[in-house]
């Protein structure tokens, strides 16, 4: 069958899709991603991407552009077809040209995780997107701390506060961790059924720490979960006093980030604990292999890693040492109890996810793999237009 010259062809991957009226796309920021989870190229090209995968009519808006593209690039012999910064925001622009009804929506999430090169010119051009009025109907929502530029560019559209209307939750998260501890759930069951009902311990005895936690949380959740963390840590542990619980969790870091943030403090004191002296010099070297190994895989991997993966990645000589390895050997070298040994090996920065077996960095520290980027322009499936 020959096509006709003047219409672009359907691309591959949206073959067995209807062309939608309703479109998403998504990206989340974040600085762990390195360049492709900050730079707002990328997001755009993932945003393109995205949004044209899934109707096939807003093809056509991009032929000569993209017909412009590949003849600079021929002349230039390159391999490719590169979009520029300027290619991207172009293209997004094209969406109010359609002549049929469309809605779009665009979520952007960890703004402040971006560069803060272009941030503002970012800024303006989801704006007039938004603002425009065209059949195409593009409605924009962003997450972000309130960083200043962030807050003073968005603050004639509409906004809310987290902060404002997550209290109830996060108290129930406080609440629910606090009733474990009394012994009315399974840490301590086996405690509270041996002792009257005098010497359990109670909601009261931890009103200080929980009116403290609910104060100090500013609503981030993230913060609520590693201090809550800690306190369950130093509970069923070992012999305490409540005086120096509180105190404890009073000298816990208020910020996540920073030089003096609670991360720091995580890492800080993974390395103290390689510097420890009562821990054998064996003993330290295997921990810090493990805890490298762990943290390169979790870090690294462009797909998710689940506890049962990374207990054969640890069961896996290095490279140096990489021979034919028997399955024998896999069960000798395998870790047992890896998943309760993460606090062991990365304190509290990795952890398995509780809906399902894969490891990844704590809570909000995740790294979002939203979807997928143009790593070089469009994708091949345009080629042929």
């Amino acid at each position: 069958m020959i096509r006709e010259k003047h219409k672009l062809p359907r691309p591959n991957f949206s073959e067995d899709l209807e062309d939608r009226n309703c479109i998403t796309a998504e990206f989340h920021y974040s600085i762990r991603g390195g360049l492709v989870e900050t730079n707002h190229t990328y997001m755009m090209r993932s945003v393109v991407y995205q949004l044209w995968k899934q109707n096939s009519n807003l093809f056509p808006l991009l032929r000569p552009q993209y017909r412009g593209l590949k003849q600079r690039s021929s002349s230039k012999m390159e391999q490719g077809i590169s979009w520029s910064h300027g290619d991207l925001k172009a293209a997004l622009a094209l969406l109010h040209k359609i002549e049929f009804h469309l809605e779009v929506f665009i979520v952007i999430d960890g703004l402040d995780e971006s560069d803060d090169a272009g941030l503002s010119d970012m800024l303006q051009l989801l704006a007039s997107l938004s603002n425009e009025t065209s059949s195409c109907i593009i409605k924009i929502l962003i997450s972000s701390r309130p960083e200043t530029t962030i807050r003073h560019q968005l603050a004639h559209g509409r906004h809310i506060i987290l902060q404002d209307f997550n209290h109830v939750d996060i108290s129930r998260e406080v609440d629910k961790v606090i009733n474990e501890l009394d012994g009315n759930r399974t840490i301590h069951k086996k405690m509270a059924e041996s002792t009257t009902p005098q010497q359990r311990r109670s909601l009261k005895d931890f009103a200080n720490i929980r009116e403290y936690i609910l104060k100090s949380s500013q609503g981030v959740f993230l913060w609520v979960h590693l201090v809550l963390k800690e306190m369950s840590q130093i509970v069923t542990g070992r012999i305490y006093r409540l005086s120096d619980l509180e105190s404890r969790i009073k000298r816990l870091p208020r910020d996540l980030g920073g030089p003096d943030g609670y991360f720091r403090l995580i890492v800080e004191s993974l390395i103290k604990r390689q510097v420890q002296t009562d821990v054998d010099e064996e003993e330290r070297a295997d921990i810090m292999v493990n805890s490298l190994r762990i943290l390169n895989w979790v870090t690294f991997s462009r797909h998710p890693v689940s506890i049962r993966d990374l207990e054969d990645i640890m069961a896996t000589p290095p490279l140096s040492d990489l021979s034919v390895v028997s399955e024998n050997h896999f069960n000798q070298d395998r870790i047992r109890g890896l998943e309760d040994a993460m606090s062991l090996y990365c304190g509290g920065l990795v952890e398995v996810g509780i809906w399902g077996s894969d490891v990844s960095f704590t809570s909000g520290l995740t790294r979002t793999r939203a979807g997928p980027v143009i790593w070089q322009g469009c994708p091949a499936h345009t080629s042929d237009c």
